[in-house]
């Protein structure tokens, strides 16, 4: 059994082999879908109006894993296969909690900072406040300012309370 275990030819060899390459051909569709939605994010660009699908149907056009990915939800009838609006509602927001992150450790970094509060109502007529936070960095020889849009509160009274 150590023989075979050091040679590397145990029984389930085969299906090892397997799983480590469904493995990463997932690990490789997970990547580029990823990309698809920090590019639409960087750009502004809906996820609605066909713009995600979009972007996956040029990627198929050129890239071997997105077009073996779109044959086999055709073809086979994939039935988890992370196109669908909800694995890009929390693949955004996994994305927006670590740039949240990053922006909370900078201004924690940050000598000098001020927090900037406005409200305005949304397309719904609710009122939502939004929070920004301005700060300073420090570099060796240079100061620069940056702000942070650290997200929406809603808000039920607008009486200045």
């Amino acid at each position: 059994m150590r023989k075979r275990l050091n040679l590397n030819e145990t029984i389930d060899k085969v299906q090892y082999e397997q799983f480590k390459k469904e493995r990463d051909y997932w690990k490789q569709v997970l990547l580029r879908i990823i990309a698809v939605v920090k590019f639409l994010a960087k750009h502004n660009l809906a996820f609605r109006n066909g713009n995600f699908l979009g972007v996956i149907e040029m990627l198929e056009e050129f890239d071997p894993v997105i077009k073996e990915h779109v044959r086999r939800i055709t073809s086979d009838g994939l039935h988890v296969h992370y196109l669908g609006h909800l694995i890009q509602n929390e693949l955004i927001s996994l994305l927006a909690q670590e740039i949240k992150k990053e922006h909370i450790k900078k201004i924690k970094e940050a000598k000098y900072y001020s927090i900037i509060l406005d409200c305005t109502p949304d397309s719904s007529h609710q009122e939502q406040m939004t929070i920004i936070v301005r700060y300073l960095t420090l570099s060796y020889n240079s100061v620069t300012v940056e702000e942070s849009f650290l997200g929406f509160l809603n808000v039920d009274d607008t009486s200045g309370k």
